[in-house]
């Protein structure tokens, strides 16, 4: 009896926590999964985004990464599946996300190869939120301004 009551009580605890994850997964995505797909990307669980080696300056408050991938391989492309990284950054003052920015858009010339990745992104910004594309797979660079322009869009409408 004792151990029906304490199944049930442990049974009711995971489901709870799968809700909660799944609300808090939704709640982290910068772009839903039905929008996504319009877009020919779904969630993917890599993010390819290093900010350690990518910062040159200020760190953010707060940030969110999103992984996704194309839901089909490129032909073009060695049947190779596009993927990137969705972040948006918040800073204390727009003058903060105005240096991130230019950044962003005029990285300056890198050595390692590791700092190079932070060059392949294109970005916009909202206020004090800086929005970036970025993919570490130099032959996907071509997407980004799609992407980003896409990614625009979908801020513009919240």
């Amino acid at each position: 009896m004792i151990r029906a009551v304490l199944c049930r009580g442990i049974l009711k605890y995971v489901a709870l926590m799968v809700l909660l994850a799944g609300v808090a997964r939704a709640e982290s995505l910068l772009v839903g999964e039905a929008a996504l797909a319009d877009w020919g990307f779904r969630v993917s669980e890599r993010v390819s985004y290093s900010a350690f080696n990518c910062h040159d300056g200020t760190e953010p408050e707060t940030t969110t990464y999103q992984g996704i991938r194309s839901i089909a391989p490129d032909s073009a492309l060695a049947n190779r599946y596009r993927r990137f990284t969705l972040a948006r950054e918040a800073y204390a003052s727009e003058e903060q996300a105005a240096r991130r920015l230019r950044d962003i858009q005029l990285p300056e010339n890198r050595n390692s190869k590791q700092e190079k990745l932070c060059d392949m992104r294109k970005g916009f910004r909202q206020g004090s939120r800086v929005y970036f594309v970025h993919t570490d797979v130099s032959a996907f660079v071509s997407a980004l301004p799609g992407l980003l322009e896409k990614l625009e869009q979908k801020v513009a409408e919240r």
